[in-house]
This record gives structure tokens, sequence and C-alpha cells, in this order.
């Protein structure tokens, strides 16, 4: 099948760690990594024969789990296995292609990695097509392939698909740039003839986004060259392109027709005798105007250690080091820093060139021989502070070209370090520049204003702010981004559908819950696997312990879910008498949300006390029932005692687990419950009862207190018996 193609010689700086020896280490560092997690893997799947073996050859002693949860267990690890072997043959697969194809590869990769953490409308994928359908590119391809006419020389393509249905290659081929000694690259736009059939302006369009997306120019794209003539250029693509080379050219003309306008105002001012701090109609029509809302505790910390206040010397010493340092750029050379009103007042305003040239200011915006204002600077940052303290912030890019992302990370940086937690936006803002800023605010637990937030575009920050924030940042940032989008809907009169009201309530929720599930993942999970452990070798009452555990921590649960709303914990009903003194002379009397995870702890702990009382009178009237010998036909056949103590404790691990029943609807991540593959022991009870041991027909003691018999004798005929079972079963593999 044949291709038609254009192509764009300038191509985007490949970033450091994309680079070829950066994306090698990153692959080193995978293979480790998911090679340790195979072997984790492995290892638990292990350890879980040993355990369906030892169930099997001390079937008296009591499991708290039945092998019926072993072999879920067992298919959770082998998903594992298969998600992470999954993970190693595509890294296998892509660092093959960065052996073979190196520079190509990079640069490809940075494209998908951008896509996949700032796009949401295309999906991307590495494949290779024939050399043969993609026409010649260079002299030197050209006598390889009459050098090998027997072979199927390929090209690495990364295919994309657009949500719409448009689909394409993306190539990165090296030529012969003029006045270059080494190899250049240069990006292609493939499409074959069924894909070509079915474009249109409209679509086209949608291409040409893309590419101005991930910083391929319009302008610069051109039909490709042919060494030895015989590409055929179809007249289709040409025409498309020519008509949004059109379009985007009057819409650049207008651009720089009120950047000239822009200019004028500026030179008026600066020409009066006195200026003012707020250069009205000037600030209000810079392009891409952000302004910054300062939240009230934003910038000072709480109490008597208060920070002074950030102020413009602030902003442009954090923005000069970020223009010098992160973008390498000299002062008086490849950036220019100027003032819009009288002795300093007004924006201050950084020009940036891609070139150092004291002559840059010099150069810029002159006529051509049309009387067209051509623009040389690559772009410019303005900043002012406004009398309340608060900063406001603009850029402006020449031929309305896209802001670069490490700009606008960069900027994003700074508004961070200077306390800013809110930013306005304006209308009009390009689709493909929202992504951006929505990504960079999002890592840095900066709300966006003015953005028109949705529930698809909050997932895509919410997605970008768990890889950067902290656990505790990410909570803030989902219930300072829900309170956003209330009032953003609020002001526009907007009524929510069910699904949009139930995703805010959900990030709102995970705020108010935010001191429980916190406190379970970092402490008091591993205090109820630790209780656990502890009980599997207790054979007092080990049993008794490990249902304590899980009845505490339900009812923890539901003494916070009945307060969250209602202020100190204390108010709720699950709490005695005597825990409720206790916890009160602990000073737990604050607000169920504002818990910390001292208290928490706390709290746990006290509960405990309470519910080792309440578990063992429940083990001990569930045993003492089935021991009624006066009735018996009425209690029905008799039970061994493990599988009675098994059902006290199935029960209180069951409700304790249901909790994640309660938390999704309310939109809070669920928890996650420790596993614990030991016994149920419990010889406390018939120490208490020696009436109720059980004999033999020869008058042995059949079940007995450890201290009193050794039954952990096992004949070795025995464990054959049950290895080769364990082996032969085909359950655990």
């Amino acid at each position: 099948m044949s291709r038609s193609f254009l192509e764009n010689t300038e191509i985007p700086q490949l970033k450091g760690s994309f680079s070829v020896m950066a994306l090698q280490l990153k692959y080193a560092t995978d293979k480790k990594r998911l090679g340790e997690e195979l072997d984790g893997s492995i290892k638990r799947k292990s350890d879980l024969r040993g355990v369906y073996a030892d169930s099997l050859l001390q079937k008296d002693e009591m499991f708290d789990f039945s092998e019926v949860e072993i072999f879920s267990e067992r298919d959770n690890i082998n998903k594992e296995k298969r998600k992470v072997k999954s993970k190693i043959e595509q890294m296998n697969f892509e660092k093959d292609l960065l052996d073979r194809y190196g520079d190509e590869f990079a640069h490809l990769y940075q494209i998908k990695s951008n896509n996949d953490k700032y796009g949401d409308t295309a999906e991307l994928s590495f494949r290779e097509i024939e050399m043969s359908s993609v026409g010649i590119l260079t002299q030197e391809q050209y006598f390889e392939m009459t050098a090998n006419e027997t072979e199927n020389l390929r090209k690495l393509s990364l295919h994309v698909k657009l949500k719409d249905g448009e689909e394409f290659d993306l190539l990165m081929s090296p030529y012969d740039r003029p006045g270059v000694a080494d190899k250049s690259l240069k990006m292609q736009l493939s499409l074959d003839d069924n894909d070509l059939a079915s474009i249109n302006s409209e679509r086209f369009a949608r291409i040409m986004e893309f590419c101005e997306t991930h910083g391929f120019s319009t302008f610069n794209m051109d039909v490709p060259y042919s060494f030895d003539g015989s590409l055929d250029i179809n007249e289709k693509l040409r025409v498309l392109l020519n008509e949004i080379k059109e379009r985007d050219k009057k819409l650049a003309s207008e651009k720089i027709k009120r950047e000239i306008e822009i200019n004028k105002q500026q030179e008026e001012i600066l020409s009066r005798e006195v200026g003012t701090a707020d250069i009205g109609g000037v600030s209000r029509d810079l392009p891409n105007e952000q302004e910054i809302i300062h939240e009230e505790h934003s910038v000072n910390s709480v109490g008597n250690n208060r920070k002074p206040k950030k102020t413009i010397k602030d902003a442009e010493k954090g923005f000069e080091d970020f223009i010098e340092k992160g973008l390498g750029k000299a002062k008086g050379l490849s950036y220019f820093k100027e003032h819009t009103g009288i002795l300093g007042s007004g924006w201050t305003e950084y020009i940036i060139y891609n070139k150092e040239d004291a002559e840059n200011r010099k150069k810029d915006a002159k006529r051509d021989k049309n009387g067209e204002v051509k623009y040389t600077y690559a772009f410019k940052l303005f900043m002012k502070q406004e009398k309340d303290g608060r900063f406001r912030f603009a850029y402006r890019t020449p031929d309305n070209k896209k802001i670069d992302d490490a700009i606008v990370n960069g900027m994003v940086g700074q508004f961070k370090s200077l306390g800013i937690t809110h930013v306005r936006f304006p209308s009009g803002l390009l689709d493909a520049e929202k992504k951006l800023w929505r990504t960079a605010l999002a890592e840095n637990g900066i709300v966006p204003v003015g953005m028109g937030l949705d529930k698809a575009k909050a997932e895509g920050m919410l997605k970008a702010a768990k890889e950067k924030l902290s656990v505790e940042g990410l909570a803030k940032y989902k219930y300072k981004l829900a309170l956003q989008m209330e009032k953003d809907n609020a002001a526009k009169g907007k009524k929510l559908d069910v699904s949009e009201q139930e995703f805010i309530d959900g990030l709102k929720n995970s705020h108010y819950y935010r001191a429980f599930t916190n406190s379970y993942g970092n402490r008091l999970k591993g205090m109820l696997r630790n209780k656990l452990d502890d009980a599997d070798v207790n054979h007092d009452n080990g049993a008794v312990d490990k249902v304590a555990a899980y009845k505490a921590m339900r009812r923890l649960f539901d003494a916070f879910h009945e307060t969250v709303h209602n202020g100190s914990i204390l108010n709720s009903s699950v709490f005695s008498d005597a825990e409720r003194r206790e916890l009160s002379a602990m000073g737990l009397t604050c607000d169920a949300r504002d818990l910390s995870e001292e208290q928490m702890v706390g709290l746990y702990e006290v509960m405990c006390k309470h519910d080792k009382v309440m578990a063992k009178r429940e083990l001990d009237d569930a045993l003492l029932s089935a021991r009624d010998t006066k009735d018996r036909q009425a209690l029905g056949p008799k039970r061994a005692d493990n599988i009675i103590i098994k059902e006290v404790f199935d029960g209180a691990r069951s409700r304790f687990e249901k909790i994640n029943e309660m938390l999704k609807p309310l939109g809070v991540d669920e928890i996650d419950f420790p596993k614990s593959f030991g016994r149920l022991h419990y010889d406390d009870f018939y120490k208490e009862h020696p009436e109720f041991f059980r004999r033999t027909a020869a008058g042995k003691t059949q079940q007995q207190p450890k201290n009193s018999v050794n039954s952990d004798i096992i004949h070795s005929d025995n464990v054959s018996r049950v290895m080769n079972k364990v082996k032969n079963s085909g359950n655990i593999h």
C-alpha cells in the first residue's frame, strides 16, 4: 500500500530525560525493578504452596483462611505475575527499538511520553513499516535500498489514532541539513491510501492540531524531498496543507495587529511624565493574561511565626533564576528585562530570544519590504503586584505559537514558590495550552480558575497530581479542586448531572475521611497485621485477640463515620461509658476530621481492650451453646470446635472488610486488608471448661490444650501423603 507524506525539519529539542543515554539508564532501572517484582510474586506463590500443604497436614488445627480464600490469593498472585510479565515484554520491545534506532526512537518516545502525560485525545503505539513504502529519504538510504533489493528495510513509526478516528504515522528520519556536518532528523507525517481517502479539511485540521501540540509548526510543514525524484506528491494533501497554512496565517496576522496596538499603548505610557501602578487598558489587553488569586492563608504561615509576604522583588528574582539556570539564557544577550511604567511601576517584562545577540532588541519588530512587522523574540513574560499583594502574570508568543511546556513548568514552579494556590485564566486560551497548564498546575498542587473544569479534566489533573504530590498534598488538592468546581458551577448556574455531582462529592469526602484513611494506611493497618501475627503463636487465646483486633477496627471506623460531619468523635454512640472517660482523659475531644495519626492509634488501642472482653464472651457463648447435651436434637449435629471458632472469627473479619462497601459510594478510595494465613488458637477455653474435653472410644483425649498434649508431631508417611496431594491437586500451581 502506497503512502503520502509531509515533513517538518524544525523539530522540538530532545530533553535530557529523553536522551538515548537517559533512556538506556531508565530501561536498566526498570528491568531491575520489574525483575524484583516478579521474584517477589514467585516467592509469595511458593510461600502460599507451603501454607496450603500445612493446612492439609494440620487439618485439625484452626486456620483463619479457608481453602477457597487461599486459592483466591493464588489467583491474585497469578494476575500480578501476568501484569509484571506484560510490562517486561513491553520494556524489552522498546529497549530493542532504542538499541536499533537510537535518536529516532528517543524523539518519538518523547512525543509518546508527553501525550501520555498531557494528552487525552490520542492513542500512540510503536510499529515498524517497510521503507519501500516510505519513500527515499537520503542519498545513503537510496544506496542502501539498491544494495539490498531482496531485503525489506524498515523504518520506526509512531502510529497515532485520534479520538475522532483519524490515523497516521510519525517518523523521525535522518537527512543532510545544509551547513551541518552531522545528520539531522526531520519529522515525517505519513498517511496510507485508505487514511488519505477519508481525510477532509476538518479532519486534517485535527491532525495538524496534534502536530502543533507536540511542537511541529504547521508553517514549517512541507512536501518531502526525494533524492531520486520518484516520490509522488499527493495533490489532495498539498491542497489541505495550503488551506491550513492560509487559515493560520490569517490568525497570526490578526494577533500581530493586536500586538502592535498594545505596543503603541505601552509607548504612550512610557512617554508620560507621571506613571501609575496599574496600567489600565494595557494590562487588560495583554494576550493570554493569567491573573493570580491568593487564598488568605497561602502566603503566611499560621501562628506567631508568620513568614513575610512575598513581594515583586521575590517574584523577579525567582523568574530570573529560572530564565538563567532553567532555560540557560544570558541577560543582555538572550533575555532582556524592561518595565512598562515610569520609575519601575507597571509591569516587569522579560523578553526572551533563542540566540544570544546584544542587538536582539534592535532587530526585533522591524518591518519587512511589504511593510509587515516581523517579531524575532521567542516569548515574553510579564508580572506585577497589586496593592492588595496579589500577583498578576502574563505571557505572549509571536505568530500565535504554542508556549513550550518547559516554560509553563518553570512559571508554575515560581507560582508555587510565591505561595500561590489558585491561578485565574482568561477565556480564549488554546486547548493545547490548557492541557499543559492544567497538568503543570496539578503537579504543583495549584488550582486553575476560569478553565471550566469538568469531571474528565479534573480526573486527568488528579492523575498528574498523584505522580508528584505527597499523600497528604494530594488529599488537600482534591478538596481544593472540588470547592473550585462547585464555585465555578454555581457562578454559571450550571445544573450538574448525577455523575458529575457524585465526582465532586467524592473529592470532598476524600478530604473529610482523610484522618481515617491516612491513619489506616500509615499506622493502623500495620498495627492490625502485627496483632494478627502475634496471635498466630498465642495458643492460649490467639483467636480472642484476632477477633478483637477486627472488631475494634470496625468500631473505630463506625465511630469516625458517625461523627465525621458532627464534631467530636466522642459523640459517637459506639463507645461505652468507660471508653469515653478514658478517651476524654487522653484529650481526644477534637473533631473527628482533625484527629492525628497518634490520636487514631490511641483510639484503636483503647477500643481493642474493650473488644477483647467482648470477643472472649462471644467465643465462649458460641462454644458453650454447641455443647448443650440436654437437647442435642434441637441443636442439630455436633460441630467441631475449630468450625465454631472460625465462624465467630469470619463474622468479625467480614464485618470489618465491609468498610469498603461504605466508602465506595462516597467516592473515597477503598482501603486494603492485611493477609494472615495463621491459626486460631483458644486453649484457655478448655482450661476453664475441662469437662468439655472430647474423648475417643479408647478413652484418649481427642482435643486438649497445647500444654497438655504435644499434637505438633506429624508422622513422615502423613507428610508424604499430603505433599503428594498438593502436588497432584492442580489447585496451587
